[in-house]
């Protein structure tokens, strides 16, 4: 016989990635209350600011669509607006490619 601890329920460890339908009620109610509401809209806290910055980008890329369509007024021109909504995509971009590359290494 080889000298391996027991397999069982008491000796087994939950992995990091333990599906909704391995979860009891208990488990899933506490893991839920954990997230909150944010934590409902974009996940759990490992994949949340990749979400989030999507979000950003997305938001920023329909804005400029709709900047375009807008006319500009006297105080705040509309190529104005195309430069700011620009560099908040930029970030979030520049955000997104550091989290991927990061990952890899």
């Amino acid at each position: 016989m080889s000298n391996s601890p027991a397999v069982g329920p008491q000796n087994a460890k939950r992995s990091k990635n333990t599906s909704a339908a391995s979860l009891s009620p208990t488990e899933l109610q506490h893991h839920v209350q954990e997230l909150g509401l944010l934590g409902r809209v974009f996940g759990s806290k490992d994949h949340a600011p990749v979400y989030i910055a999507g979000a950003i980008a997305i938001i920023g890329m329909i804005g400029i669509c709709i900047a375009s369509a807008v006319p500009g007024s006297v105080d705040f021109s509309r190529a104005d607006l195309i430069k700011a909504l620009s560099g908040i995509i930029l970030a979030a971009l520049t955000f997104l490619g550091g989290v991927y590359s990061g990952s890899r290494r």
